[in-house]
């Protein structure tokens, strides 16, 4: 041990018993030195640089270390217990030995993330994820509770701090920086920092050339459900995943996706997946925030169930009930419908993307667990959460599961056009999908909700072939899931849902968009090679309807009976997935009418002509009374 102008040159080593802990929690730093001697120990935090304070050098930047009022001179450790979203930040220790004391240089620097229950801000991630392709593109924005702008992103990683954004970094608005190209570099912590240090919840991003885990980019709640997905760059036809945490194993999956249906503080830790052939993903934390106290409820999530049907059709009543499990409380309930994105209104995550929720105007807030949309209407397509309330004071848990609902009608603004015309695909297949304006605005994209996360214009393996249409050639099970086109105002068209399928030798032919009633609807039995399979019989809501011997079944008329779910199926091959048929009803229209008689009866079509010709004569013959003139008209013989 050296001591040169009463400075220690032994160096003294911080660390953290954990670098991220819950509002709540305990955490305790140590800090070492390599020498026997007795020693005693000075705790800082790392502030902007002031003269008054000591100097040290952290990075790229110039700070000051401040003396934590508690610090402890005793043993190496010290404990922040209970920790505090504002104990979020840097630390550094040393040590003093002698009389009069000799100190040690400041050791390593180690940061500490305390997750609160509602930060001051939060940093907006696209896409929603923490680990992202080198090349692809991301965005980051700071939003404030109190809409102030006084928050900046912040950022640890292999590039210096610079001015507003990262180099090569562009600003798009305020508080906001994106790239189009990623690289490693960009690697690293990220977070929103105020001018008086307050904290957002930090996000460490990971780059990676070949496989990542698709994570979500936010702590998540007790009692939610997280899913993950194993995604392969340029290897759509890849799907099967080992998903491990800490370095065990826990599933295996062919689908390349594992959902934990209520995570709890044990699901706390570093997750990765990992292919047999295309290699293994980086790691990603993952915290789970525990609720404690009164606020506990908010990790109580309720169900949004949608009766009788998520699809119904315009001037169909349709209630929306928010189901919750515990009843300790006088619940009341709030409705909400999910909007684009905005700083005003609460957050809510669809899929990876960010909207917002907005309270609905003639939401209920009372006892009842349902809301009634009647008539429905076309501008209620859409999405829709709900949440509750209790206590006293009042506190609401979280938003329930995001579940959509469609409302058919002849004439919607925009159409999604699906090619080839069907809702069952097999896997490897070939499918067009294209949104259709009628006022030929270009404020609409093609959405989806499916095994894939909102990337660019088109799901990830699929291509843009032009405006407005995204296309593939190699159908994956994961493509499965409800598309639909959306407009920056928040408007919809139809919704349809997208079935492909590994396994199945057969499939459904049914029409993916609504069938207008009056129509004719033609049912096919496929398989693999695209021809009707002999044989096949045909079920409705599970209850057979037809066995056929040219695999097709046809409903010369449909009513809004015929309205429900359908499959085929056939002895050897197997059965075909269900698919919905909606039925919009129409205004009956001569031609509809005359059309329908020739197919019902046409015995009783003659009968109408000959009442209508018997009605045109009765009129002739009451001229000709009034005339004067009474003779027995060939409508008085008829009738």
């Amino acid at each position: 041990m050296q001591v040169h102008n009463g400075r220690i040159t032994t160096f003294s080593f911080l660390s953290l018993q954990t670098s991220w802990v819950n509002e709540g929690d305990s955490v305790t730093l140590g800090c070492k030195v390599r020498s026997s001697s007795k020693w005693t120990f000075l705790w800082y935090r790392v502030v902007p640089y002031r003269e008054d304070l000591p100097y040290v050098q952290y990075r790229w930047g110039h700070y000051s270390a401040e003396l934590l009022p508690d610090s402890s001179r005793g043993s190496g450790r010290y404990t922040l217990s209970p920790a505090a979203p504002k104990h979020t930040g840097l630390y550094v220790c040393r040590a003093e030995i002698g009389d009069p004391a000799y100190q040690t240089d400041y050791s390593n620097a180690e940061r500490l993330w305390v997750v609160g229950l509602s930060p001051p801000a939060s940093l907006v991630i696209t896409p929603n994820r923490l680990q992202h392709f080198v090349h692809n593109s991301l965005s980051m924005s700071c939003v404030a509770q109190d809409k102030s702008g006084r928050w900046k992103l912040r950022w640890e990683t292999g590039r210096p701090e610079g001015a507003e954004c990262p180099q090569e970094w562009t600003s798009e608005a305020a508080s906001t920086c994106s790239i189009r190209s990623l690289s490693f570099h960009d690697s690293g912590m990220y977070w929103c920092e105020s001018e008086s240090r307050e904290y957002s919840n930090a996000v460490k991003i990971v780059t990676d050339n070949n496989v990542i885990l698709d994570i979500p980019a936010y702590p998540v709640t007790e009692g939610d459900p997280m899913t993950l997905h194993c995604i392969f760059r340029n290897s759509s036809a890849y799907s099967a995943a080992d998903f491990y945490k800490d370095n065990s194993l826990l599933q295996s999956q062919t689908t390349g996706e594992m959902t934990i249906t209520a995570v709890s503080k044990a699901h706390t830790g570093s997750y990765r997946c990992k292919h047999s052939v295309l290699g293994q993903s980086p790691r990603s934390w993952k915290t789970v925030i525990i609720r404690n106290g009164p606020s506990s409820i908010f990790s109580i999530k309720p169900q949004l169930m949608i009766f009788p049907h998520s699809w119904v059709t315009e001037g169909d009543s349709v209630n929306l009930a928010c189901v919750i499990g515990n009843t300790s409380l006088n619940w009341t309930f709030l409705w909400y419908r999910v909007v684009p994105f905005s700083k005003d209104l609460p957050y809510v995550g669809l899929r990876q993307k960010h909207y917002s929720a907005k309270l609905l105007p003639d939401s209920s807030k009372g006892a009842g667990r349902s809301y009634t949309l009647s008539p429905a209407a076309l501008q209620h397509t859409g999405f829709y959460v709900c949440r509750a309330e209790g206590g006293d004071p009042t506190y609401q848990t979280g938003f329930s599961n995001v579940h959509p609902l469609s409302i058919s009608g002849l004439s919607s603004p925009a159409s999604l056009v699906i090619r080839p015309n069907r809702s069952q695909h097999f896997a490897n297949g070939t499918i067009s999908v294209s949104c259709e304006l009628q006022d030929n605005s270009t404020r609409w994209k093609l959405r989806w909700q499916t095994g894939q996360y909102e990337i660019t214009e088109c799901p990830s393996g699929w291509t843009s072939e032009e405006e407005f249409t995204c296309s593939t050639r190699h159908l994956a099970p994961h493509d499965t899931g409800l598309y639909w086109c959306e407009s920056e105002s928040g408007q919809y068209s139809n919704l349809v849902h997208i079935t492909v399928t590994k396994y199945n030798t057969v499939i459904l032919e049914s029409p993916p968009h609504p069938v207008t009633e009056g129509d004719s609807l033609t049912l096919r039995c496929l398989s693999r090679n695209g021809t009707s399979v002999n044989g096949a019989e045909f079920y409705k809501e599970n209850s057979l309807i037809q066995t056929t011997t040219t695999g097709e079944m046809s409903i010369p008329l449909i009513s809004k009976a015929h309205e429900g779910h359908y499959k085929c199926k056939h002895p050897e091959l197997g059965r075909t997935p269900h698919s919905w048929v909606i039925v919009i009803r129409s205004p009956i229209s001569v031609f509809r009418l005359v059309r329908s008689l020739v197919v019902v009866s046409p015995y009783l079509l003659v009968t109408v002509m000959l009442v209508v010709h018997c009605l045109k004569s009765k009129s002739r013959s009451k001229v000709d009374e009034d005339k004067g003139k009474h003779e027995v008209s060939e409508a008085e013989t008829c009738i």
